[in-house]
């Protein structure tokens, strides 16, 4: 008897126990996901976190799995109302420090750092997941099936498409994909119309700049990079906030030249919403604009530059709940109240956002160039999104023309355009910024126009430093690779690559070949080029023209003896004073863009060429999209007498009437990280630190300025006259 008393007596202990134990591990529904979410993203009790996350099989781990499914059951059975109202911030006391701070390390240009910010927003729920690193065995990734839930929203880290290092600067992003055309949409993701009832387009370079000056119209207190309070939280941000969200079904070719830089990853690519139909989608926002709460089907963002913030709300809440659409960042900056039951995440770059069908979620953008690719489910159409397919521009508007159609459009004023700054920075820098502006022209020394006398003041005063044995000292070209191997002789061997696998069908040896070429050195400057492809091809016959003086002088006097002949004369004369043999190829080195008339001078190399001979230009030339009255341009081209500042297409649209067909443009600037590795991604300030008054050194500091906002970039083409060639 004593024995069943005793056997019955711990049962009914155990009993208890056990009910004591489940109503404990669950609290509220919330509670419970908070402190997963937190504790994973946190990186607190590491060991438990990966096991739950790799779904290793424990007795504790199946037991809570098990617990977690009944309190599912009980919760589905109950009012949706009530569920709604489940507030994440009624967490235990535990959880309530963690509920105060999201996973995140913002940048000291974030929102999150606003005086003004709410610095107790309710805790991240979405379960974060690590991606496997890129090329790694997929059996060590996540199981799509055991242990990513798909019916709730889920963020995974670790995501490194090439898209981050591409588009992460915008300078480079404007450059690449400027030109495409773009609808110029509002906050409800539709495109403004003209007062004649026409839908507002523009190009992607045009539409990325009007954001900023938008920034500017709407937070005139913004003045430096140091002030981080830039939105009045007296008042809604209810000013004109434009939205650059387009897909792959309005705007196909713009989305088709993305595609290549960026994969969905693993776990998700094979759910059905992305796997059989759905549609591509990107999105660039500027810090304070807002996608309004909204639903539709299942989706993943993934973010490529700066950050955003995200706010969930469950399928099927009433519309009292959610209450009137208002831009995102009012909830966060404490000017509209968070609706009840709402969740947020931070998402950083590097990381993929996911919720499914149905699921309501606004979003805040927390930095200047705030960018994100993904896909949805679904179609366009079916959201009141059928719109006219964007086709690639054929024609481009002028920078007045833009401004107009902007005007036209609600958009700006024409007093804005007067008044805002222009320039566009890249990251490292807060691009809302406004950039100092040119000192007075009047304390520059100006030559008008006269390049002879501008290189012959420049050699003067620095031919106290050129060294005739060392050819990096007089070889003056912008330089190129990582450092401490960086060089101004890289340009050389592009060259001579190109002349070998043009010309001669091969690619170029470690060591010179017995090929026998005429080359032309359309510029040579202090012969650097000549000096460098005499040491290195001594077979070539070379001969360069330059029209300084003292550029001249220095070959003649200054250089060790050498094989190639050099001329005082312009460059659009290669065949005069008894030259008449024909060329196999003609190079010209930041050059070209002095010619006063740039079809003329490749008409006259062109007519210099043995068919099969190429020409092949290193220079800096004028982005698609941006036009040569840009007042920025403007100042290039007089400090730097570019006299021939233009884009690629019309220098190949010329040389096809010539029967020289473009065969090669390179992206030097992309290709040797010029930006960030010369320049460190700022736009200098248009003064020289030496004190220097030649108006070169402004035309190099307004060329940076240019090539780091996008306007100009830095590359090699090579135009290959028709005909066979005849190698020697």
């Amino acid at each position: 008897l004593r024995a069943a008393i005793l056997v019955g007596g711990i049962a009914l202990i155990l009993l208890i126990l056990s009910n004591v134990y489940e109503d404990d591990y669950y609290g509220s529904s919330s509670a419970t996901h908070s402190r997963s979410s937190n504790v994973i993203s946190d990186g607190a009790s590491a060991s438990s976190s990966s096991t739950m996350l790799r779904g290793e099989s424990h007795d504790s781990d199946n037991r809570a799995e098990q617990l977690e499914q009944q309190q599912e059951r009980r919760e589905s059975s109950n009012d949706s109302k009530n569920t709604m109202n489940v507030k994440a911030n009624d967490a235990p006391d535990e959880d309530k420090e963690q509920n105060k701070a999201l996973p995140h390390e913002s940048s000291p240009f974030s929102l999150l750092n606003s005086p003004d910010a709410i610095k107790s927003l309710p805790a991240c729920q979405a379960i974060r997941h690590d991606l496997p690193p890129s090329g790694s065995d997929s059996d060590h990734g996540i199981s799509v099936t055991s242990e990513f839930d798909d019916s709730h929203p889920a963020i995974f880290t670790g995501w490194s498409p090439p898209a981050i290092q591409k588009w992460g600067d915008r300078g480079q992003f404007r450059n690449s994909f400027g030109s495409h055309a773009q609808y110029v949409k509002g906050r409800d993701v539709r495109p403004l119309k003209d007062k004649e009832g026409n839908q507002c387009k523009t190009t992607t370079r045009f539409l990325i700049d009007t954001m900023v000056k938008l920034f500017h119209k709407n937070n005139p207190s913004f003045e430096d990079t140091s002030n981080n309070d830039v939105i009045d939280n007296k008042k809604s941000n209810d000013g004109m906030d434009l939205l650059f969200f387009t897909n792959n079904v309005e705007n196909p070719s713009f989305l088709k030249a993305l595609s290549s830089d960026y994969s969905i990853p693993t776990p998700l690519a094979n759910l059905d919403p992305f796997s059989n139909d759905g549609f591509q989608v990107f999105s660039a926002m500027e810090r304070g604009s807002s996608h309004p709460f909204n639903f539709h089907d299942a989706a993943w963002l993934g973010q490529v530059a700066g950050s955003r913030l995200w706010f969930f709300l469950p399928p099927n809440t009433p519309k009292g709940v959610v209450g009137p659409k208002v831009n995102g960042c009012d909830y966060l900056l404490g000017r509209a109240p968070l609706p009840t039951g709402t969740t947020a995440c931070v998402q950083n770059a590097g990381e993929v956002v996911y919720f499914p069908s149905e699921w309501l979620h606004a979003t805040c953008a927390l930095e200047p160039w705030s960018v994100g690719i993904g896909g949805q489910g679904g179609n366009p159409n079916i959201y009141d999104q059928n719109f006219e397919n964007l086709q690639p521009q054929t024609k481009e508007a002028t920078v007045v023309e833009e401004q107009q159609k902007m005007v036209e459009c609600g958009v700006l004023s024409e007093k804005d355009f007067e008044s805002m700054p222009s320039s566009i920075a890249t990251k490292g820098n807060d691009p809302l910024a406004e950039k100092p502006n040119a000192d007075d022209e009047k304390d520059w020394k100006w030559y008008d126009g006269d390049l002879n006398e501008y290189y012959n003041k420049l050699e003067r005063d620095e031919h106290a430093k050129r060294d005739p044995n060392k050819i990096t000292s007089y070889a003056v070209h912008r330089w190129m690779g990582p450092k401490p191997n960086h060089s101004t002789l890289i340009h050389y061997e592009l060259v001579r690559q190109a002349i070998y696998e043009l010309v001669l069908g091969q690619y170029a040896p470690p060591s010179q070949s017995h090929s026998k070429l005429r080359v032309f050195d359309a510029g040579c400057g202090l012969g650097a080029g000549l000096m460098w492809f005499g040491e290195h091809e001594q077979n070539w016959e070379l001969v360069g023209h330059t029209i300084s003086d003292e550029q001249h002088k220095w070959i003649v006097e200054d250089l060790p003896k050498h094989n190639f002949e050099a001329k005082l004369r312009t460059y659009d004369e290669p065949l005069e004073d008894g030259n008449v043999l024909p060329f196999n190829a003609v190079y010209s080195i930041e050059a070209a863009v002095h010619s006063p008339d740039l079809k003329n001078s490749l008409k006259a190399w062109s007519e210099a060429l043995l068919p099969g001979g190429v020409i092949i230009i290193i220079d800096d030339f004028l982005s698609v999209g941006v036009h040569r009255d840009d007042p920025d341009v403007d100042l290039f081209a007089r400090s730097w007498i570019a006299t021939s500042v233009h884009t690629t297409v019309e220098i190949a649209s010329w040389a096809d009437q010539m029967g020289m067909p473009l065969v090669r443009d390179r992206d030097l600037g992309s290709e040797f990280q010029i930006i960030k590795r010369n320049y460190r991604n700022k736009v200098p300030e248009l003064t020289d630190e030496n004190g220097r008054v030649h108006q070169g050194w402004l035309g190099s500091k307004i060329r940076q300025k240019l090539m780091v906002e996008g306007k100009i970039s830095y590359r090699l083409i090579a135009l290959q006259k028709k005909g066979t060639v005849k190698k020697k």
